[in-house]
């Protein structure tokens, strides 16, 4: 197969051709034609849920839901996704983890979508504010122990952990699991300088979701915030909803970070593409506006997750802070892959996986065209 288009990352057209699911070549061409963008797929490393298929709800969570996120997210351009589980019980933890695990087993699409699963708590502050919309009930300190167990249920699928370096077993903690080639990334917490200090050299590589999970008020000189984003060797996770992140925010952190170490997110809950009301989630009430904001009910300066896909914070990276669309693309594809060791990740090169979507860029809008995929 052959398809032309503007090479996203070097506004170039080319012509990519593609044989036994590979790409055999990639051929610089001149035309006139009005061409599409070509790009590598993206890879969504936070993902609650979407489209009332709630993955971190014990219940309810079945193998149809991962499936059926997989496939929603597939049209989108959306080829990678990572399930993130949040703070919930020992027992829980391990069953939301068990089904994703035979999700993967049970539907070819979901092996080939699913690179791990992110663990976002129960290892965070338990102080309002920095803990967000988790449950305090079920926050803990960090333990070795039971990230073992994680791994043992998931089938060692488990990439990320989210967790707060103020608890004095944290280094330690992160220590262990980067052996093991585990992102350990920082977010939810109320941590001070040197404890911020000690997780990077520990092997912290990726502040999560920066800026959120954190005090509605912060000192304006001296706060992890600002800490994490001095950090060189952490990359910055980014929901870019237009919600979590203020434009001068989005734009400053970028512009500090780099876009070059900066990884797009959605954070997407069940109530994605729902309609707007009060929802039950993580056993509290949530409130979806009007808007597509998510809030807690009792506290409406807390985030309660985001119901916007991936592709939002794409055109929110370009409109609202001022980056390429080739930049903003590969922090939302290239860079979470990269940031997350992912081997072999399809980035439109000779011999790479015949794996990338084709679309345009109209009105300040990402419109998907086409989505290839012709792994067997």
């Amino acid at each position: 197969m052959e398809y032309t288009g503007l090479h996203v990352r070097l506004d170039m057209p080319v012509r990519i051709s593609t044989e036994n699911g590979a790409v055999e070549s990639v051929e610089f061409i001149e035309t006139d034609e009005d061409l599409p963008y070509i790009g590598p797929p993206l890879c969504d490393m936070q993902v609650n849920g979407y489209k009332g298929r709630d993955i971190n709800n014990a219940d309810t969570a079945s193998c149809e839901d991962v499936r059926d996120i997989t496939d929603i997210f597939r049209e989108l351009g959306i080829t990678f996704w990572v399930p993130t589980i949040v703070t919930n019980s020992r027992d829980n933890t391990i069953a939301l983890l068990e089904n994703i695990q035979k999700a993967c087993d049970m539907y070819p699409q979901v092996r080939k979508a699913v690179p791990g699963i992110h663990i976002e708590g129960p290892f965070i502050s338990p102080e309002d504010g920095p803990r967000g919309a988790h449950n305090r009930e079920f926050v803990r300190e960090p333990s070795i122990g039971e990230y073992r167990k994680w791994q043992e249920a998931s089938g060692n699928m488990v990439r990320i952990v989210t967790l707060a370096p103020e608890y004095g077993t944290a280094p330690d903690f992160i220590r262990e699991i980067v052996k093991d080639g585990v992102v350990a990334s920082l977010g939810h917490c109320n941590a001070d300088r040197e404890q911020i200090q000690q997780a990077v050299d520990a092997g912290a590589t990726l502040a999560t979701h920066l800026g959120n999970g954190a005090h509605p008020m912060v000192p304006r000189h001296t706060c992890y915030i600002w800490e994490l984003l001095a950090k060189d060797s952490v990359w910055a996770g980014l929901i870019g909803d237009g919600f979590h992140l203020p434009q001068a925010q989005l734009q400053n952190f970028i512009r500090a970070k780099r876009p070059e170490h900066v990884v797009l997110t959605s954070d997407t809950v069940f109530l994605g593409g729902l309609d707007p009301g009060i929802y039950d989630f993580s056993g509290q009430k949530v409130k979806m506006k009007e808007d597509g904001k998510v809030v807690t009910q009792e506290n409406e300066d807390i985030m309660a997750g985001a119901s916007y896909h991936l592709l939002y914070s794409i055109e929110n990276a370009v409109n609202l802070a001022g980056c390429t669309v080739g930049e903003a693309w590969a922090m939302a594809s290239l860079n979470p892959a990269a940031m997350m060791y992912f081997e072999d990740y399809p980035s439109l090169e000779q011999g790479d996986d015949a794996v990338f979507a084709l679309f345009r860029w109209t009105d300040r809008k990402l419109n998907i065209e086409e989505v290839i995929d012709e792994r067997e």
